[in-house]
């Protein structure tokens, strides 16, 4: 991890592999730009912390390591070490889609990100068109799918927010 620390362009870890992370696309900042901001605004005044692409997360107890878009935790924040540059208790994480990682985000990036027990919500937003889709756990820990297109809104109660398509979108061309 010391590496990571002083290095200049982000890495993620996965199963002893290190990945350079490339850079994204207009929409793709466009998309988190405008997450950030609503979210941001949001959980201003409530006890849940919005940590960027930024912040490290530790997946399978150090198995494999993520910068998710955005991370959501609400109440206490928990990390790996007293450095607080990776989290291990992210309640929801948000991925906005690239076509080179979109696969990736979907499978196995998924799949891991499942094993964290304090995650309820996984969001993937598209760069290419309108669509959202929100993951969400159930009581007995299986995954349920509501997707958005056109200019929907979606409750999300794990975090007691509703998210619109239109401010997600803003100024995103297609």
């Amino acid at each position: 991890m010391f590496l990571e620390e002083n290095s200049e362009i982000k890495h993620e870890y996965f199963n002893g592999e290190i990945f350079a992370m490339a850079g994204a696309k207009k929409n793709h900042h466009i998309v988190v730009m405008n997450l950030s901001i609503t979210l941001g605004t949001y959980f201003k005044s409530k006890p849940c912390n919005v940590y960027p692409s930024d912040m490290r997360v530790s997946v399978e107890k150090g198995k494999y390591y993520t910068y998710p878009d955005l991370s959501i935790v609400c109440g206490k924040s928990e990390f790996l070490d007293n450095s607080e540059t990776t989290l291990t208790n992210p309640n929801l994480i948000i991925e906005v889609l690239s076509d080179l990682i979109e696969k990736y985000d979907r499978s196995k990036k998924f799949q891991s990100y499942r094993s964290i027990p304090s995650l309820n919500t996984y969001i993937l937003v598209s760069t290419e068109y309108k669509q959202i889709e929100v993951y969400s756990k159930t009581w007995n820990n299986s995954w349920t799918l509501t997707d958005l297109d056109k200019n929907e809104k979606i409750y999300i109660p794990a975090i007691d927010f509703t998210l619109d398509l239109k401010e997600v979108y803003e100024k995103v061309e297609f």
